[in-house]
């Protein structure tokens, strides 16, 4: 049976239905039921490919992925990154040539008890008002259009707690790839903190001009340190200040903080400060910077961004 007899049948059935339909306005049957009845399809025949339709031909469109197959690759997604929502666990299944409707997805992500939750910092970190004089700087990002890497780095410091201490997290992104290029562990705050993150990121970003650099921060404690502002100074990169009372002038990095704390700290529970450096290395540097999709980047991760940069791609 060729494929015009086939969209004949298929034709002449649709005129059938059509009649029906204009027939059965006055009767007490819905047009739907009186269509099914006319064709001898059960309720929800009209559905299913008629007797005879080969599968090839296109009778309705189905899903690359179905049943049990579906759940499993949505789960392991789902299990591997913790707080992705439907969205991301989406584009990582057709990354992997799975096509899944976004309806399934949340569906199954609600019968499996998978989703995002925050929890919210229970304080901000920094000194009391008044007990450190801040040195004033302007916002250079309000009049920066960033177009590309190493044009500005957005650095913060973050609190984590442990079981028996506190220790601190001093991190430095590029605003443009969203990848954090330098971090640092410590017990305190202090210039050796700094100075180790900042060092980092040098050496990760060693060869370039790196002149002209935005390196904005908020109204933390960071710029104090004459020793970081001087290293600043020698490599050519300009220091940027948030305004006061405005937090999201530095959202980028608050954001990195948060998902850090989301999907690593608070799923694994740190507990001494070595098992605390070798969990944020392994998140930090084998997920996040190479695996982790952004929305921001196009579901893809900074390496895969920066890659695909360089490439001209």
């Amino acid at each position: 049976m060729t494929s015009d007899v086939l969209y004949a049948i298929a034709a002449q059935q649709w005129i059938m239905v059509q009649t029906t339909i204009t027939t059965t306005t006055t009767t007490s049957l819905p047009p739907l039921q009186a269509a099914n009845n006319l064709l001898d399809y059960s309720r929800t025949g009209h559905r299913r490919r008629p007797p005879g339709v080969p599968e090839t031909f296109p009778f309705r469109r189905t899903s690359s992925i179905e049943g049990e197959t579906a759940r499993e690759a949505i789960v392991a997604v789902a299990e591997r990154f913790p707080s992705y929502g439907y969205r991301r666990i989406k584009a990582a299944l057709r990354r992997r040539g799975i096509v899944v409707n976004h309806k399934k997805v949340i569906r199954i992500m609600r019968e499996e008890g998978l989703g995002v939750f925050r929890i919210k910092l229970a304080q901000a970190l920094g000194c009391p008002p008044g007990s450190r004089p801040l040195p004033e700087y302007p916002n250079l990002l309000l009049d920066l259009d960033v177009t590309g890497p190493y044009q500005a780095w957005a650095v913060d410091i973050t609190m984590i707690k442990l079981e028996l201490e506190r220790v601190f997290l001093a991190a430095i992104l590029d605003i443009y790839t969203r990848r954090c290029v330098g971090w640092a562990l410590g017990r305190d705050i202090s210039d050796r903190l700094l100075l180790k993150a900042l060092r980092r990121a040098l050496r990760a970003r060693a060869g370039r001009d790196l002149t002209g650099l935005v390196h904005h921060s908020d109204q933390g404690l960071v710029y104090p340190f004459e020793r970081y502002t001087d290293l600043l100074g020698r490599k050519g990169i300009k220091i940027s200040h948030s305004r006061r009372g405005t937090p999201y002038d530095n959202a980028f990095i608050e954001s990195f903080f948060a998902t850090l704390k989301c999907e690593d700290v608070y799923l694994h529970g740190y507990s001494t400060y070595e098992s605390a450096l070798e969990r944020l290395w392994t998140f930090i540097e084998d997920v996040y910077n190479t695996k982790r999709l952004h929305s921001a980047l196009g579901y893809r991760s900074p390496l895969e961004f920066e890659e695909e940069l360089a490439s001209g791609t």
